[in-house]
């Protein structure tokens, strides 16, 4: 019996570890988006539970120079999907490939945060 609840302990400590190696099925990105459009975010599995709040963070990066070009941070809609919209201008992005990372944040009413998974997928942008 012993060994049995080592065995099962480990397992859930390795899934529980191991979880962000999944991360790419928990967002959604469209292959290419055309400037002055909306690149449209899709995030599963971030909501809230009993004593914390979910936030989903939206980082966009130039894949060439791994420059930070946007940030957005919205609360999770807690039905599991949650929607984020963000500007492709082309002042801001001009045609080629970026990579949005996608960081569901867990804020503890007691204080204090922790990161529940991260993702990134790459995408196009193309010439209007």
């Amino acid at each position: 019996m012993r060994r049995l609840c080592m065995a099962v302990a480990v397992v859930l400590a390795i899934s529980l570890v191991g979880g962000s190696a999944w991360a790419g099925a928990h967002i959604q990105v469209p292959q290419a988006v055309t400037q002055g459009n909306k690149l449209e975010v899709t995030v599963k599995d971030c909501v809230s539970g009993d004593g914390f709040t979910a936030i989903v963070r939206v980082e966009i990066y130039d894949d060439d120079t791994n420059e930070l070009k946007d940030t957005k941070e919205v609360d999770a809609d807690d039905d599991g999907t949650t929607k984020v919209k963000m500007k492709i201008r082309a002042s801001r992005y001009p045609p080629g490939r970026y990579y949005v990372v996608v960081t569901c944040i867990h804020e503890f009413d007691a204080g204090g945060e922790g990161v529940f998974f991260e993702s990134d997928e790459s995408f196009r942008v193309r010439a209007a």
